[in-house]
């Protein structure tokens, strides 16, 4: 697993971080950052890493992922987002 060292403008989005994996950095950018650097990531990274880490990722919201998955052409029910293996998954339980 490759590690990337970052910049100050990547520390916006990765606050908590000194070095994190190429899959973390892509998941907060989809989250958190803006669309300019998601183009960046591809071009550097190419397309199909950050639709990997779009499918695969188990903490980014469903409203994200299916704007990502209507820029880059992704049925959002291929993503973990949206799957049935997800449906019922509480991360955080609210008292009552």
């Amino acid at each position: 697993m490759r590690k990337l060292y970052l910049n100050k403008n990547a520390k916006k989005i990765l606050w908590d971080r000194e070095e994190v994996s190429e899959s973390i950095f892509i998941e907060r950018a989809i989250q958190y950052g803006p669309e300019d650097l998601i183009r960046k990531l591809e071009k550097k990274l190419g397309r199909e890493k950050i639709v990997s880490v779009l499918k695969k990722s188990r903490s980014l919201s469903k409203r994200v992922v299916n704007y990502w998955c209507l820029i880059y052409n992704i049925e959002p029910n291929d993503t973990y987002a949206f799957s049935s293996e997800r449906e019922g998954v509480t991360i955080w339980e609210p008292f009552l």
